[in-house]
């Protein structure tokens, strides 16, 4: 039996995948990527050490056997994953790792990553649900219905026009949902920045440019 209850009837949307642990690890790494390409960019670490950090960045690169036995171990959701990707990395570059960046730093930042994604396929959904909804209406424009009020019939109206309406209240808050992707994502960009040798503005603004659809400066992707 498939785990999903509605897996017969509703087709995957793709965002349980979005919130598994190898797309939470990955997001982690786009992070750190960013993270050392800045800090390159204004001289705290070797830039070498930011290029052989960024090509490390993929989950792909790293041992998730070795990642998962350091959890059970220590109980760390980060530092094995970045104990992992110092090994990859090697010497002389791995020491630069996660160089002055604290756990919430990356996990934080890296849910957010992840949770843009899940807001992108939702507001994907929402557009085809629009476009079928319009597409009702104007087959219906001409279907006579009965309208109501207070649950009792009123004046005739028509079908499209119930669900024209219905369209243009969902367009207001589609239309809210698309610019708070844009707030929120300035408001919960990075952590506190402490330990980088960065003003945490700076940082953020670095880490994630300003604009609808905008994302890290990690050469990976």
């Amino acid at each position: 039996m498939n785990k999903r209850f509605t897996a017969s009837r509703v087709p995957d949307s793709g965002i349980e995948a979005l919130f598994g642990t190898e797309e939470r690890w990955q997001a982690w790494l786009a992070v750190e990527s960013a993270l050392a390409l800045t800090q390159a960019d204004l001289g705290l670490i070797p830039r070498e050490a930011a290029d052989a950090i960024t090509a490390a960045c993929r989950i792909e690169r790293l041992d998730l056997e070795r990642i998962r036995e350091g959890i059970a171990r220590t109980s760390h959701p980060l530092m094995p994953v970045i104990l992992e990707l110092s090994r990859v990395v090697g010497e002389p570059h791995g020491g630069w790792v996660h160089w002055g960046a604290t756990t919430q730093n990356v996990t934080q930042t890296g849910d957010v990553l992840v949770l843009r994604k899940v807001h992108g396929v939702i507001l994907g959904l929402l557009g085809s649900i629009m476009t079928a909804l319009a597409n009702l209406a104007e087959r219906s424009a001409e279907m006579v219905m009965a309208g109501r009020t207070h649950g009792q019939h009123a004046v005739p109206i028509t079908f499209g026009l119930k669900v024209g309406c219905d369209v243009r209240q969902d367009r207001s808050r589609n239309l809210y949902l698309n610019e708070n992707r844009i707030r929120r994502g300035r408001r919960t960009r990075a952590g506190t920045g402490l330990g980088t040798g960065l003003p945490s503005r700076e940082t953020t603004w670095k880490l994630w440019p300003a604009g609808p659809g905008s994302g890290f400066r990690s050469r990976w992707r």
